[in-house]
């Protein structure tokens, strides 16, 4: 079984395999070659007519045996989908053979629209078996190589442009959570929205198999091509992450894909354009600009999401097989966010954040935070792929990513509020510490707040000015060979990776990992004042190794192993801090297939996430204090788990499921250690040649082991649902005249969750159903209809760090309408 998913992310493990075919016309050569290796072949009829094939005999890679096969023949075939071939005339020819370019379909669009003079006989072929849109065929996020979904020792879930274009989702966060053990942690300071994987929160995210800087914004949806998801650790790989997995956003590629410009417009003050224009300046050199621009709510209503960006990627094809790929990315986001409309549950209860020289901070107002985020992003990417070097493939990957935002967080208080306790008028602003733990006075400012008509005048904001400058640096190369090891079958991945970081001012400290320094303090926001210089410097020094064994016909042993150099140091002027630190990663993982359709696995595999201590001590300086960052040995994680595959209705549907333990220990944080414990299920694929579906469920048990707060100890999680899923039916019909009609219809489930890790706020469970219906008319034009929340169900989505009334409200009932025409 052959995966045929070429992805930026893979560094490609070249397997050949045994070729017989005879020396024939094209036409038949093709079928014998789709019907030898299962594959779907592509091609307008007149590329072939009149054309032989000298053929293929031997053992080759897939490439090799392709460049053989078509060779001299003015053709080339360019491996897209993941199990499709399309062939195309290569640039000196196409002009005297054809004029028009045949489109790189996905596997839902097998017809090209041709341009106008294009003659009616020119109709496109289609070799070899359809396979169903949904499915995950093959990964590249498991093993950095390319894989069978049957074939590797870990869940995945992949979630292609098909989907995308059927669900409409808003970004990677809505997508994802079609997947299994995947839910909604919170809207952080109105930038990203979080995610938590297998009950971990902010699991890792990669772009193209390689990781971002920590307070990077994940690249728009109008930049993804497809999403793959990879639950559990994978450090190995990876280096630095959560242990719940990583999430990999697959980014388009100039791959001959048609243009289009294409219009969103939602009941609710949002609409949204994209420009995605593909074209080839030079032969063998091709180019892709993706431009979007997006306006959301108004900064007056706190409700604020604008932002634009353009994507340019450009690619040239060696005449060896390499690729060289070069892309430039950048975007722009203005936010502003309220957090705190607390549900009907928490209207009754005051909770005091803390006593200030401006007032009493208190959470009786419907808007308890508030945040204004400017934020400019900028990345390059060079990338070299599929380099031969003797038996050798070679993979180089350079990035450099700059982030610059000014943020405003506002605090508010009651600047001016007087109440009445024992008979004397008390105001807040006259509190002192032993007031302020006195039971019966703050029985006595509850109900007086309670009952209190709040105005303007006796409520300010303390106003935190927060600007930020980070830049990260990164590149990897790694070397991939198939070899034999006492007659066995060896796949071999080496390599080694180099990154330099600078957070800036701005350190994000979770009880969790996204990308440079990150752990420590659970779920907490650190905010380093501007005014003390932390100036955080990291450099990553890390090599890995992989190694699959065909032990037998129907067993694999997978092992991988990485170890991490890191050399950290903070230079501020009184207390400089510096760290080295040395860390070893394992996973091993083994999988016995026991059919063409059905495979079993399990592996066992760790994951690590430095951590920081933030100090806060007195200084010299009498009532005054100095603070500073202290690192400190990383968390360390490990997994344990057992799978199923199974492939059904003649490998359309594709189903898994999978049942792990996590633990993570030595945690720097008001939690110690958490063990995360459960069972998922994920069924994705064809039902008939009209009806695809989509479902997933799950049930995780997530528990505090460790604290030094015994009132946590065997606590849940905040926000951690123990059961969740989602199911979606979707139904295609081809109509006369090249037309086509579509309509899905979905439901989504979540559990009820605490809100807080003291398990006081308990967020209520809630079910989403959602339609939508599209139309395309003759391969070019496309509207569709986006019914979200259409029973309009009122729930609370997340909450801002470890405070419940910090909450954020999830969408009421939504309308969106959209329209693209392709060119």
């Amino acid at each position: 079984m052959i995966g045929l998913l070429v992805s930026p992310a893979s560094a490609q493990l070249i397997p050949e395999y045994e070729f017989d075919i005879k020396p024939q016309t094209l036409e038949k050569a093709i079928v014998s070659f789709a019907l030898a290796r299962d594959l779907e072949v592509i091609y307008l009829s007149s590329l072939t007519e009149g054309v032989t094939s000298k053929g293929v005999t031997g053992r080759y890679t897939l490439a090799d045996a392709l460049k053989l096969l078509f060779a001299e023949t003015g053709l080339q075939a360019k491996i897209t989908t993941d199990r499709a071939i399309v062939i195309m005339a290569r640039s000196k020819e196409r002009n005297r053979r054809l004029n028009a370019k045949p489109v790189l379909p996905s596997s839902n669009k097998l017809r090209p629209r041709p341009k106008k003079n294009i003659e009616a006989e020119n109709r496109m072929v289609v070799v070899g078996k359809l396979i169903s849109p949904y499915r995950l065929n093959a990964t590249v996020s498991s093993t950095k190589s390319q894989r069978d979904f049957l074939a590797t020792p870990q869940s995945v879930s992949g979630l292609p442009q098909e989907l995308i274009q059927d669900l409409n989702p808003r970004d990677y966060s809505d997508l994802s959570l079609q997947v299994s053990s995947t839910t909604y942690l919170e809207k952080n300071a109105g930038i990203t929205n979080e995610l938590r994987l297998r009950g971990f929160s902010y699991p890792a995210i990669k772009v193209d198999g390689f990781s971002g800087h920590a307070y990077s914004l994940a690249p728009d949806i109008a930049f993804i091509d497809k999403l793959e998801v990879a639950k559990g650790p994978s450090s190995t790989l990876y280096g630095r992450m959560e242990p719940g997995g990583l999430v990999n956003l697959l980014l388009k590629q100039p791959d001959g894909s048609e243009s289009s410009v294409s219009f969103i417009r939602s009941s609710e003050d949002y609409q949204r354009s994209e420009l995605d224009w593909s074209h080839e300046p030079a032969d063998e050199i091709f180019s892709r600009l993706i431009i979007y621009h997006q306006t959301e709510g108004s900064r007056r209503d706190y409700d604020l999401n604008d932002s634009n960006g353009l994507m340019l990627t450009l690619q040239k094809e060696m005449d060896d097989g390499a690729t060289l790929n070069l892309q430039l990315r950048s975007e722009q986001l203005n936010a502003a966010q309220s957090f705190g409309r607390s549900p009907e549950q928490f209207q009754d209860r005051i909770q005091f954040v803390g006593l200030e020289e401006n007032g009493l901070y208190v959470s009786s107002v419907e808007n308890n935070l508030l945040t204004e985020v400017d934020l400019e992003t900028r990345h390059f990417q060079l990338r070299a792929q599929d380099i031969l070097m003797d038996d050798w493939a070679l993979n180089i990957q350079l990035q450099h990513e700059e982030y610059q935002s000014k943020n405003r967080v506002l605090f508010p208080f009651l600047a001016e509020f007087e109440f009445n306790y024992q008979g004397q008028l008390i105001n807040v602003n006259t509190l002192d510490d032993d007031q302020i733990n006195d039971p019966q006075l703050l029985i006595a400012l509850t109900e007086a707040l309670n009952n209190a008509d709040l105005t303007s005048d006796q409520l300010g904001f303390d106003i935190n000015q927060l600007a930020n400058d980070a830049q990260f640096t990164s590149s990897e190369l790694t070397a991939s060979k198939m070899t034999e090891l006492f007659g066995l079958e060896l796949e071999q991945l080496y390599g080694l990776n180099f990154s330099y970081s600078k957070p800036g001012q701005l350190i994000w400290q979770t009880h969790d990992n996204r990308g440079a320094i990150n752990a420590g303090i659970n779920n907490q926001l650190v905010i380093n004042n501007s005014d003390i210089p932390v100036n955080v410097v990291e450099r990553n020094l890390a090599l890995f190794a992989q190694w699959i064994l065909q032990a037998s016909q129907s067993n694999s042993l997978f092992l991988g192993s990485r170890l991490d150099y890191f050399d950290t140091e903070s230079k501020h002027p009184s207390h400089p801090s510096k760290k080295t630190l040395i860390e070893p990663s394992l996973r091993v993982g083994f999988i016995h297939q026991l059919n063409e359709a059905s495979s079993l696995y399990a592996s066992y595999s760790q994951a690590f996430t430095p951590q920081f201590n933030w100090v806060v001590e007195e200084s010299d300086i009498a009532e005054q204090t100095v603070e500073y960052v202290s690192f400190a040995e990383p968390a360390e994680s490990n997994q344990w788990e057992i799978g199923v595959k199974q492939l059904w209705l003649d490998r359309q549907i594709q189903a898994s499921c999978a049942a792990f333990v996590i633990d993570k220990k030595r945690i720097i944080s008001s939690i110690g250690q958490q063990r995360n414990q459960g069972l998922e299920c994920d069924l994705v694929g064809q039902l008939s040649p009209n009806w695809n579906l989509l479902f997933s469920v799950s049930h995780v048990d997530s528990e505090i082991l460790q604290s030094g707060e015994e009132e946590l100890i065997h606590n849940q999680p905040r926000m951690s649902p123990k059961k969740s899923g989602s199911l979606w039916f979707n139904y295609r019909q081809r109509l006369p005249s090249n037309n086509k009609v579509s309509w899905g219809i979905g439901y989504s489930y979540v559990d009820e969750r605490f809100a807080d890790n003291e398990n006081q706020f308990k967020f209520s469970s809630y079910n989403l159903l959602n339609v939508s219906f599209s139309f395309e008319y003759q391969n070019q034009w496309h509207f569709g209809l986006y019914l979200k929340n259409i029973l309009d169900e009122s729930y609370q989505q997340g909450v801002f760090n470890n405070f419940p009334f910090w909450s954020n409200a999830g969408r009421p009932r939504t309308v969106e309408a959209s329209v693209r025409y392709q060119f």
